[in-house]
C-alpha cells in the first residue's frame, strides 16, 4: 500500500437530510481522521450517525454506527 493511496470517508450526520458529507483522505492521515470522527467534539456531542472508509476498489474497509466501530468485527480485528 503506498502512503498516496486516497480513501473517501462517508460520514452521515445526525441531523441531515439523508446525504452523506463525503471526504478525500490519504492513508499517511486515515488514522487521525477515524479518531477525529469517533473522538472529536462534534463526536462526543452526539453530531455523528454513522461514517464508513472506502478504498479505491469500492470496499468498505472500516465502518462506524453510533459510535461503535461494525466492521471490521472484534473477532478480525482479534486475528490481525
Amino acid at each position: 500500500m503506498s502512503l498516496d493511496q486516497t480513501f473517501e470517508i462517508h460520514v452521515y450526520f445526525t441531523v441531515s437530510n439523508g446525504e452523506p458529507m463525503i471526504e478525500t483522505c490519504k492513508l499517511c492521515d486515515l488514522k487521525k481522521s477515524i479518531e477525529r470522527l469517533m473522538y472529536g467534539p462534534f463526536a462526543t456531542m452526539g453530531g455523528i450517525k454513522s461514517f464508513k472508509v472506502i478504498d479505491n476498489g469500492d470496499c468498505v474497509v472500516f465502518s462506524v454506527l453510533d459510535g461503535k466501530v461494525i466492521f471490521p468485527s472484534a473477532n478480525q480485528l482479534d486475528s490481525n
